[in-house]
């Protein structure tokens, strides 16, 4: 109902004379999306342009698949522009967006930067607002005028929620989990091999699979190492920002279609992939991140009916902030509470 609530709650605001600035605050994976690409149908099928921005290569891509099934009944016309766009393929696009011939442009922060120009605007979406300061967002409203600006995020800032709340804008809160829809079983614990062996091998052997986070790019293969040494009979792949553009999707797309049971990953995967085979996260030193970078993580999985988990493991003593932050996610298991 939340949901349903929110998509007529962007109809109505596209229907009136005065331009939209809403926020659609849930909880990862409760069906922003969706608004957004009926958001998007609305503005297409009235002959105006769109475009997605998103934090990070990685969702821009995941946003780029889905929006593309999405629409492939449709006479729409989507582009994809991120740091993986070749420079032949960034000015088609260019030219595209210019002449009207794309409808929905999904893309990373690079657009705001880039010589990039629309024939006829109409709706400005930003997925995981919380990574984007207001510059890019005045860019566009200032740009643009008469544009539709529409905010997603689980986390939004206090800047956007003190907005929405003292109703400068609108805001929209999906509160239901969609059907089915299982918490994910978070744990606290001390790291140890046994904990982590005991995780990873329950997940393998229901046929899953597994992210282990590490965010310390300069110690990340040491992780594998030992991982290999403690699971030797199953492959693992590490992903981080470092690594060369190519190799980057190369892994991601080889871990979407399950040639590979593990990924050992940065921070990288915190937006952006929707794996509904990938059951547990195992985050390594969870007492040096935020609370906001913990919830995200957790929420890349759980993504479908099936029951996960994500086991937040420190090493040492805690301090009484990173405690608490530990605590609050264990507390708070149960989705849009």
């Amino acid at each position: 109902q939340d949901q349903l609530q929110a998509i007529e709650d962007v109809k109505n605001d596209m229907r009136s004379n005065t331009p939209m600035e809403r926020l659609i605050c849930g909880d990862v994976s409760f069906g922003k999306t969706e608004v957004a690409m009926r958001a998007c149908a609305i503005a297409c099928f009235n002959s105006r342009q769109c475009i997605v921005i998103s934090p990070t290569t990685i969702l821009s891509m995941q946003h780029y698949s889905t929006f593309t099934d999405r629409f492939a009944n449709f006479p729409v016309k989507i582009a994809l522009l991120n740091s993986f766009t070749k420079k032949s393929d960034r000015e088609k696009i260019k030219n595209g967006l210019e002449d009207g011939s794309i409808d929905i442009l999904i893309s990373t922060h690079s657009v705001y930067f880039a010589d990039i120009n629309f024939s006829n605007l109409g709706l400005v979406i930003i997925d995981e607002e919380q990574h984007f300061g207001v510059k890019i967002k005045e860019h566009f409203k200032q740009k643009y005028e008469t544009v539709d600006m529409l905010y997603l995020s689980a986390t939004p800032i206090p800047r956007t929620l003190n907005m929405a709340i003292n109703s400068i804008f609108g805001i929209s809160v999906i509160k239901t989990a969609p059907l089915s829809r299982k918490r994910i079983q978070t744990y606290v614990i001390k790291q140890t091999d046994k904990i982590i062996k005991e995780a990873i091998e329950r997940e393998l052997s229901r046929d899953g699979s597994v992210f282990f986070v590490h965010n310390r790019i300069e110690t990340i293969h040491e992780v594998k190492d030992s991982l290999d040494k403690l699971l030797p009979e199953y492959e693992k792949h590490i992903i981080h920002s470092k690594l060369p553009k190519n190799e980057i999707k190369k892994i991601i797309t080889d871990f979407a279609n399950r040639k590979c049971p593990m990924l050992i990953s940065s921070s990288i995967i915190e937006s952006g992939l929707d794996l509904k085979h990938v059951n547990t996260i195992i985050i390594s030193q969870a007492q040096n991140f935020g609370l906001s970078d913990l919830y995200q993580l957790r929420g890349r999985v759980g993504r479908s009916d099936i029951e996960a988990f994500a086991y937040l493991l420190y090493d040492g003593p805690l301090s009484e902030q990173a405690s608490m932050r530990l605590t609050t996610l264990k507390e708070y298991m149960e989705r849009g509470v």
